[in-house]
């Protein structure tokens, strides 16, 4: 994890790995970047839903941006990370899944979108989080999975470019 020092705002992102909170002084904070970096097939994705259930389960909003996997996939891997229940446990018995996780978290904060790999860039995230933004009336958590897959993207060169997002904070538009 790639953390920058500068401070803006409350922690608003709990990771829920209490010693990573430890090392970030609580988690991800308002406005901050961060990297989870690893070779291919390390747990990246895992690691990054984790992150986002965490900030859920904290009542926090999370929109979720995948170029790898598809929505459903990635619901599912919330839906283990949020209830505790295995893959096997959420086939055999989806109606104690879907109680569990409404209980658990407000599913109405998760914002999931799924683009082929190469098809989006970083103006079509800062649209998804200006919806989000919109709809919550308040800060989220964005986690861009795979953004080195991003339109235009050469080893991982938009990553100042999804840096600007967090940069320019966008404004939430008022509804008439």
């Amino acid at each position: 994890i790639y953390e920058e020092e500068t401070r803006v705002g409350a922690c608003i992102a709990p990771t829920g790995l209490k010693g990573i909170d430890e090392i970030l002084r609580g988690g991800l904070w308002s406005g901050q970047l961060g990297y989870i970096l690893a070779p291919t097939k390390r747990g990246k994705t895992h690691v990054s839903v984790f992150f986002g259930a965490a900030t859920l389960r904290a009542g926090i909003p999370v929109v979720h941006v995948t170029l790898e996997n598809g929505t459903m996939f990635t619901f599912r891997r919330y839906g283990r990370a949020i209830t505790g229940m295995s893959t096997e446990e959420i086939v055999s018995a989806p109606g104690m899944f879907n109680e569990r996780l409404r209980q658990r978290v407000n599913l109405d904060n998760l914002y999931l979108k799924e683009y082929p790999a190469g098809s989006v860039g970083v103006p079509t995230i800062e649209i998804d989080v200006k919806t989000a933004l919109d709809q919550w009336q308040r800060k989220c958590l964005l986690i861009v999975d795979y953004g080195s897959l991003l339109s235009g993207s050469k080893s991982g060169a938009n990553h100042a470019d999804i840096a600007d997002i967090r940069r320019h904070p966008l404004p939430a538009q008022r509804r008439p």
